[in-house]
């Protein structure tokens, strides 16, 4: 059995740590947790006063790859409506077709799941992306989640 140092033990009683730093780093730094704490109340009251903190804007293309991920999930699992541009032209709006509705509530759906889950590769990755070889995967699903995105942009809402 190998001997463990003493951080070994205090970081192994709380992995995470807090602020970016290990427990054992913050245990011997206090200065830092106060630090840690000044930036998150900054960060917090921020957020309630111009919705968004400077975390944002350090990193915009994460952020909103994030929040579009988010919000576009959301709509996937409680919207309510379908636009009518996947509906096709000769549709008769007088709501008697029943299973076509349906359809395109499905196809809607699964509209919307592609483009949640193409932004949310890119969150994942969104450092690499741009370094990407273009015909990786997870490339192309973000292309065509972003393609998904600007064709039904002034459909997203509720």
């Amino acid at each position: 059995m190998k001997n463990k140092k003493f951080y070994e033990y205090v970081n192994d009683l709380n992995p995470n740590g807090f602020g970016g730093y290990s427990t054992y780093y913050n245990l011997t730094h206090p200065w830092e947790v106060a630090k840690e704490c000044r930036r998150q109340v900054k960060w917090a009251w921020q957020r309630v006063f111009r919705g968004w903190d400077d975390r944002a804007a350090w990193n915009a293309d994460g952020y909103f790859a994030k929040q579009i991920s988010e919000i576009i999930g959301y709509f996937s699992e409680h919207k309510q409506s379908n636009p009518m541009v996947i509906y096709p032209e000769d549709y008769d709006v007088s709501g008697e077709n029943e299973s076509l509705d349906i359809e395109m509530s499905e196809k809607w759906k699964n509209i919307l799941k592609e483009i949640s889950e193409g932004f949310s590769l890119y969150e994942e990755a969104c450092d690499c992306i741009y370094g990407m070889d273009e015909e990786k995967e997870e490339t192309i699903k973000f292309n065509r989640a972003f393609d998904l995105f600007k064709r039904y942009f002034v459909d997203l809402w509720d």
